[in-house]
Order: C-alpha cells, then sequence, then structure tokens
C-alpha cells in the first residue's frame, strides 16, 4: 500500500508512505489552494515529476497497483498527474490508461 500517511493495517501488506502521495503536505496544500482560487501554479510541474519518482520508487517493489480514490478526488491533482503520466507506459501493474484519462488534469 502506497499512502501519504497512516500506518499498516496488515502484517502481510507493505506500506510505503509520503507525505507528497497525501493531501497534508504543504507543498499539495499549497497547490490545491491555487486550483481552487483558478490558477496553476509554476511549481506543479516540478511537484509532478516529484510524486513520479516516488510513484515509480515504491511501485518497483509492487505487484500490483490498485488506485483507489486518487483519480476521482481533487485532493492531490498532482498525483492524479503522475499516475496519469506512468499509465501512459503499459503496465500489467498498473491502472490503464484509458480509466485515468476521463480523471486526468
Amino acid at each position: 500500500m502506497v499512502a501519504g500517511q497512516g500506518a499498516s493495517f496488515n502484517p502481510n501488506v507493505e506500506m510505503a508512505i509520503h507525505p507528497l502521495l497525501g493531501s497534508h503536505d504543504p507543498r499539495i496544500r499549497t497547490l490545491k489552494h491555487a486550483f481552487d482560487q483558478g490558477d496553476i501554479p509554476s511549481s506543479f510541474e516540478a511537484i509532478v515529476d516529484e510524486v513520479g519518482i516516488v510513484l515509480r520508487s515504491a511501485l518497483d517493489v509492487c505487484e500490483v497497483c490498485i488506485v483507489h480514490n486518487v483519480p476521482t478526488l481533487h485532493k492531490n491533482l498532482a498525483l492524479t498527474a503522475a499516475l496519469n503520466r506512468l499509465s501512459a507506459t503499459p503496465s500489467d501493474r498498473l491502472l490503464s490508461r484509458p480509466c485515468l484519462d476521463k480523471f486526468a488534469v
């Protein structure tokens, strides 16, 4: 399981925690506030790239990735964008791109 915060709920499920994958990281909150105002901050692309690095690292040791809530919530659009970019490369371990396209930012 990959998340922005939390703790393991099952000893058989590995957990990777990184604040950029959640909605409470200060940079993610700043992005959300700007988006809520109708602005796209200049830092958005750099944060999406950083989130992508975190995701790739976590997914390298993952057998399968099921994305829950990320594409349908507006809490962390950098995470949604990073997942969309990662899904552009065919993989049997990540949600397919057509599923993400309807929610892409």
